[in-house]
C-alpha cells in the first residue's frame, strides 16, 4: 500500500494510513502527528515565528499573522518611522531623543518648534566647533 505524502513550506507531511485521518512530520527533529490542519498550523508557528507547537496544542491557536510592514514619512527632512503599524506607534529621533506619538502630532510639534534636519545638523556641527 503507498502511503500518501505531501510537501507544505519545505516540509515533507506523510498521511499515516488511508484508514484514518492522522498526518505526520519531522519538525525541528520532533516527529508530530495529527491532523492534516494541525500539522499544517505547527509548521506555519514553526516557519513564522520559530516557535514549537504541538498539535493537541495549536487547536485553539490562531493562525500566526505576519508582522505589519514598516511605515515611513519623511517631513521637514526627518524620517518618522511607525514599525508596528498602530496609529499611535509612530517614533522620531531628533537631537539624540525620541519623540513617539501620533504622526500629525509629531509633524504639528515639528512645525511648532520649527525644528528642520538641516538646522539640527548645522547646530550640532556649531557644537563640536
Amino acid at each position: 500500500m503507498k502511503m500518501r505524502s505531501t510537501l507544505y513550506r519545505g516540509y515533507l507531511v506523510e498521511r499515516l494510513s488511508e484508514d484514518a485521518p492522522t498526518w505526520r512530520a519531522r519538525l525541528n527533529n520532533r516527529v508530530i502527528t495529527g491532523r492534516l490542519t494541525q500539522i499544517k498550523s505547527c509548521i506555519d508557528w514553526w516557519v513564522e515565528l520559530n516557535i514549537f507547537v504541538e498539535p493537541n496544542v495549536v487547536e485553539g491557536k490562531e493562525k500566526p499573522t505576519e508582522r505589519a510592514q514598516s511605515l515611513e514619512e519623511r517631513h521637514n527632512g526627518f524620517v518618522i518611522k511607525n514599525d508596528s503599524g498602530a496609529p499611535s506607534d509612530w517614533y522620531l529621533y531628533v537631537r539624540g531623543r525620541v519623540i513617539k506619538g501620533k504622526l500629525a502630532l509629531i509633524k504639528q510639534l515639528l512645525d511648532q518648534k520649527n525644528i528642520h534636519a538641516d538646522a539640527s545638523a548645522s547646530a550640532q556641527s556649531d557644537k563640536k566647533r
